[in-house]
């Protein structure tokens, strides 16, 4: 393949994947984030959640971002890097960084930067086999990924419900288990489906609350949670539903059946 021909493949092979980004509502992803030798970049809401971004125009990519997907485009094949960036993160994101490297594709690239994963897509059949891999790794490889590392985080122990003697007494919510609840059940409310992000725009990204399918002050001493099986993304309308019954809570089945009953 000629030097021209190659560029223009090249960019188109650019222009498609970045219209597909664009539309991809599971994705975070600004056109300004890519470079002008078309490297594109991503995030994700996971990601975002365990790694909460800072101010926009900050931190290794000036996104505000901890963790980016970077997508490294030729002619006839593409490849993928899902990077971690160390730099100025918190005690706790340290932590969650140390779960991190106990990925096996867990590597150093460069000062403060960490791979976590990689994809590579080569093809001798055009741009619509190109396409058509991107198309796959965007609704399968990803979240096959995004699944894993919730196990990271599952498979740790989240210790609840510690009192805390302060000016009253409450209970501990331990950050660390709403983000692996999250990462796994996504950000929208599991009984009436309200995503933040999608009614009000991504400065709203995972902006949810979650709720203790056994609460708290019912336990009154420390215990081991089970993010999946003990935690539940909810929208406050539905969290005060739920706890308003009269000595008790609802279940997230009786709220389901009560809303869909007043919607019929």
């Amino acid at each position: 393949m000629n030097d021209l021909k190659s560029q223009l493949q090249r960019k188109l092979i650019a222009n498609v994947i970045v219209d597909k980004c664009v539309n991809n509502k599971e994705i975070i992803f600004k056109d300004s984030w890519c470079t002008q030798d078309r490297i594109i970049r991503f995030t994700t809401p996971s990601f975002r959640m365990l790694f909460p971004t800072i101010d926009e125009g900050m931190g290794h990519w000036k996104t505000g971002d901890k963790v980016m997907f970077e997508i490294y485009l030729s002619a006839d094949s593409f490849s993928v890097d899902c990077l971690f960036c160390n730099k100025n993160i918190s005690k706790e994101e340290k932590i969650l960084k140390k779960k991190l490297s106990e990925l096996k594709t867990f590597k150093k690239k460069e000062d403060h930067i960490f791979i976590l994963n990689s994809w590579s897509f080569p093809s001798q059949d055009g741009v619509e086999k190109i396409i058509n891999l991107f198309d796959t790794f965007m609704c399968q490889d990803i979240a096959i990924f995004e699944n894993n590392i919730s196990k990271l985080f599952v498979e740790e122990n989240y210790l609840e419900g510690a009192p805390e003697n302060i000016t009253l007494n409450r209970f501990e919510r331990n950050k660390k288990a709403r983000a692996a609840c999250l990462a796994y059940h996504g950000t929208a409310c599991v009984i009436c489906g309200t995503d933040f992000e999608k009614a009000y725009g991504p400065e709203f990204v995972g902006k949810i609350e979650v709720h203790h399918i056994v609460p708290l002050n019912q336990i009154g001493q420390e215990y081991i949670v089970d993010p999946i099986q003990d935690l539940v993304p909810v929208c406050p309308n539905c969290h005060t539903a739920i706890h308003s019954k009269k000595n008790g809570v609802y279940t997230v089945e009786e709220m389901k059946k009560m809303l869909n009953k007043s919607i019929r």
